[in-house]
Order: C-alpha cells, then sequence, then structure tokens
C-alpha cells in the first residue's frame, strides 16, 4: 500500500526550511465597511461602478486583483501569475517529495483541465482503517501549503485521519469548473492508494475555499467516488456573481483564463462554480441554486459578526437562509470578532463536529430535487442532458413498499439509468415500477434500469402492455421509452 510507503519515509522528511518558500497572499482582500456589530452593507463605491463601466478594471498587460492591485504580468506568463502552472505535457503522471515532517506535496500531470494540481497530503503515523478524510480548501490568493502555513488542521493526523488540501489549479479559483475537476482528480488520487472510509470524508474551507467547499460537494455526488458526508463554510464565497458585483475590479475574473466575461455574459458558468446565485436586490435564484444538492448532509456555517468582508457575511446570510427554506437543517455558528482569518476557526471544535457524522444519501420516501450541470452520475442516477452548457433538474423519491422509483419534475434530460440495487430496492427478480413526468414538455425521456440477465417477461405501461422498450442482453439493461412524459405514467417490469 501506499500509505506503508509514505509513513516509511516519513521520517526521513524534509525540513520545513527545505521547501521552497510558498507565495501566499492568504485572504480575501478587505473592503472597507462600518465597525459597527452586525453592519450588512451592500454599497457599491464610485471605483466600482467606473471599473464595470470601463470593462471590469485596466486592461495594460498585467492580472489585477478585485481590489485592482497588480498581482503580475498578463500574457504567457498568466498561468503564474494566478499561482498555478498550465501543463507542459512532458512531466509523469504523478510525482510526490516530502514537504515538512508527516507532510508530502504531490503533483498531478496530465489532466483534462490542461493545469498541473498540487496537493499537500498529511499522513497519520498510526491511521484508522478505513481512515476519514479532512479536505481543506485554501482562501483568496492561498495555495495548497496554506494547510501548515495559515491552519492547524494537521492537528487531524492526531486522530487517525488523512488531510488533504488541494490548490485547485490555481490561486484565485473561485472554484470554477476547471479547478472542481483537478481536486476531483486530487481525491480520485488519495482514494485509490490509500484506504479512506467513503463515509467520513469531510470539507472545511475559507473565504473562496468555503465558496469550493460547498460548490464542490453539492456538484459531486456519484457514489463511485469521493462525495462529502458533511461541510463546514468558513465566511465563504457562495455567489460568484456577487463577488463580481462587489469587486473594484472585475478583469481577473473576466480574464480568458477565468470566466471569460461577466456574470450577465456567462451566467452558468458563474453559478456552477457557486452555491447560490445572489443578485445585487438579495434574491437569490431558485432555478441556479446548487445548494439544493447539500439538503442530505450537514452543513455549518461559520463566521465573525463584524468581518471586514461584509458582502460575504451577506452571502453567508443568503447561503444559511436558502438552505433552510429548501427544508435542509444548516447551522449558522456566529461568534464575535472583526478578523478575516482561518484562526477564528477552532480546529478542535471542526474535528468534534465532522467526528460522529456518517454519510447519509436521502431517506426512502423523501422526494430529493436535483440541479444537475453535466452528464454525470448524481447520487446512484446517471443523468444525460438535452442540451450542454445549461442546467438540467430531476427529482427521485423512492417507494420501498410498492417497489417503485418515481422521476419527475425532469428538464433538460434525455435519458436517465439506474440499477434498483444501488437503490436499496429489491433485485430484479421483484416487478418494479417507475412513474415519471416530465416538466419542460419535451415528453421523450428513455429510463434505463439496470441488473436484468434476462429478457424481462413483459412491460406494462399504465397498466396496458406496451412495445415501447427494449432490452440489451449485453448490458442487461431494459429501456423504457417514455414518448409523453406527462400524467406520471407507471411502468412496470414483470421478470
Amino acid at each position: 500500500m501506499l500509505t506503508t510507503f509514505l509513513i516509511a519515509i516519513s521520517s526521513l522528511a524534509a525540513p520545513a526550511a527545505s521547501a521552497p518558500a510558498p507565495k501566499v497572499l492568504g485572504t480575501e482582500p478587505s473592503r472597507a465597511s462600518s465597525p459597527s456589530e452586525g453592519i450588512r452593507s451592500r454599497d457599491v463605491d464610485a471605483s466600482r461602478t467606473v471599473a464595470r463601466e470601463t470593462g471590469g478594471g485596466q486592461r495594460d498587460g498585467f492580472i489585477r486583483g478585485l481590489r485592482g492591485e497588480i498581482l503580475g504580468p498578463d500574457g504567457a506568463a498568466a498561468d503564474k501569475t494566478l499561482g498555478g502552472t498550465l501543463d507542459s505535457g512532458f512531466s509523469p503522471p504523478w510525482s510526490i517529495r516530502p514537504y515538512v515532517l508527516n507532510t508530502y506535496e504531490v503533483t498531478l500531470t496530465g489532466l483534462e483541465s490542461g493545469w498541473e494540481e498540487k496537493f499537500l497530503l498529511a499522513v497519520p503515523r498510526r491511521p484508522a482503517s478505513p481512515a476519514p478524510l479532512l479536505v481543506v480548501f485554501h482562501a483568496w490568493g492561498g495555495l495548497h501549503t496554506e494547510l501548515t502555513d495559515r491552519t492547524e488542521f494537521m492537528d487531524a493526523i492526531q486522530r487517525g485521519w488523512y488531510v488533504l488540501c488541494p490548490l485547485g489549479a490555481h490561486q484565485f479559483n473561485f472554484a470554477i469548473e476547471y479547478a472542481q475537476r483537478n481536486v476531483e482528480a486530487a481525491l480520485d488520487w488519495v482514494t485509490t492508494y490509500i484506504d479512506i472510509d467513503p463515509d467520513r470524508i469531510y470539507g472545511v474551507g475559507f473565504s473562496m475555499g468555503g465558496g469550493m467547499a460547498t460548490s464542490y460537494a453539492a456538484r459531486h455526488l456519484d457514489p463511485n467516488h469521493a462525495r462529502f458526508a458533511a461541510v463546514i463554510n468558513h465566511t465563504g464565497t457562495a455567489s460568484i456573481r456577487d463577488v463580481y458585483n462587489e469587486s473594484a475590479d472585475t478583469s481577473m475574473l473576466e480574464h480568458e483564463l477565468m470566466f471569460g466575461g461577466s456574470p450577465d455574459e456567462y451566467p452558468f458558468a458563474y453559478a456552477r462554480a457557486s452555491s447560490i446565485d445572489l443578485y445585487p436586490d438579495g434574491v437569490v435564484s431558485g432555478l441556479n441554486d446548487l445548494a439544493r444538492n447539500l439538503l442530505h448532509i450537514p452543513v455549518m456555517t461559520f463566521s465573525v459578526d463584524r468581518d471586514p468582508n461584509t458582502y460575504l457575511l451577506e452571502q453567508c446570510d443568503s447561503f444559511y437562509g436558502h438552505t433552510l427554506a429548501l427544508g435542509g437543517s444548516p447551522t449558522y455558528t456566529e461568534v464575535p470578532g472583526n478578523k478575516h482569518r482561518w484562526t477564528t476557526l477552532d480546529v478542535d471544535d471542526v474535528l468534534d463536529y465532522f467526528e460522529p457524522i456518517r454519510y447519509q444519501d436521502p431517506a426512502f420516501g423523501v422526494p430529493c430535487r436535483v440541479l444537475v450541470d453535466r452528464d454525470a452520475n448524481w447520487f446512484h442516477f446517471g443523468v444525460f442532458q438535452r442540451l450542454g452548457d445549461r442546467f438540467s433538474y430531476f427529482r427521485w423519491t423512492l417507494d420501498a413498499t410498492n417497489n417503485r422509483v418515481v422521476l419527475d419534475q425532469l428538464s433538460n434530460v434525455r435519458m436517465i439509468d439506474f440499477h434498483p440495487v444501488d437503490l436499496g430496492l429489491p433485485h430484479a427478480t421483484q416487478p418494479l415500477e417507475v412513474m415519471v413526468n416530465v416538466a419542460d414538455g419535451l415528453g421523450t425521456l428513455d429510463v434505463e434500469v439496470h441488473g436484468y440477465s434476462w429478457r424481462p417477461a413483459a412491460v406494462v405501461r399504465t397498466g396496458v402492455p406496451t412495445a415501447d422498450w427494449t432490452y440489451d442482453a449485453a448490458r442487461g439493461v431494459v429501456i423504457l421509452h417514455e414518448t409523453v412524459g406527462v400524467g406520471y405514467p407507471r411502468w412496470t417490469i414483470l421478470p
């Protein structure tokens, strides 16, 4: 096992001084705000208005931060200015080196995103078997080395946990889609080589990292990959649209290596990097709210009451209020303070919060509405969109008494598949009911039901035998061809 290898070389790990000194900018740039307790100011000053009216900021050969500060040169060096590395294609698939005691830096190359991925992995000397995994997401301008430089989450290894801190492609990623692909690659690497408990993977992030933690958890629900059992959002960027609207200079967000333009020009790209889509009037969109995909897991929001980034406090309020209104059970912990930094969150409190939690799917009989942004597995359903680069929706409900799956509120979905056993329903030796209702007026829908090693005796639609189905013997799949999609037609597969 790789775990044995890591532990064996940990005693030879180079001291901290041997690691190159990282460039860490650390936190979101503070906005001027009133020191009064409880203020949630959303005043937009003149510099922000001018920046937006003139195309987002200066275009003078430099990449600038959200306040207009120069981060570094644009052009060929843009990836380095953003704090990442575009993949050259000439490196080995992965490499590993000691960083500090019990901690290793792993570099992945050849990834689909086109960016290298670096992450720190902290290894316990006596890991639990299987072991929990804590995933720590860095702040705006931070690096994967934030794990050791700015937090005390290394303490988790004393409990037998592993700790992972991914870069997410670069320092200023704002949970953009390709950064999340890099994080997924890092998690896949860890769960492939190390004995990780799939029901005890937890996410915590600060500021930009809090936004990454919630967005990543909401977009990654495939049981074949890492899913978060619980998340803590520490004063996070829940809405990148709102970050844009509150920034003095938006040129970095509009850069071709980022979103490519404004939220009005590319609403889907901004929304899929967010957990809520918050508009200037304070309204949260009910159409682009990935937060709804988090209702089945514990989610804590944490902040200090006088954080200088008052717009982030408002995002926290909106994120918490929206998930609560949707029927979730989020918690919000707010403590006295006026600093925007990791250390306002107590590490022992975080670990104690996560300790008893195990991942759980939504319960039988509870309707679960899912927002989908790509072809992928969502819970135990494979969902395939009609049109890409936009959201799709579906809701699923399991009825164990009638051995029934209800799929409704479907929009922009051309096909959906599942295996009854994965859902906790009986094997295909028993009659299975599938009820569907398409919401977007495009009634045609294919439903693929796996687990049939023989051709069923018959398929009935609303009490009448039908020929609108096929059997794929090679895959053991029954395919139901629904051509109307309204009125909840009941399909019954008779073994």
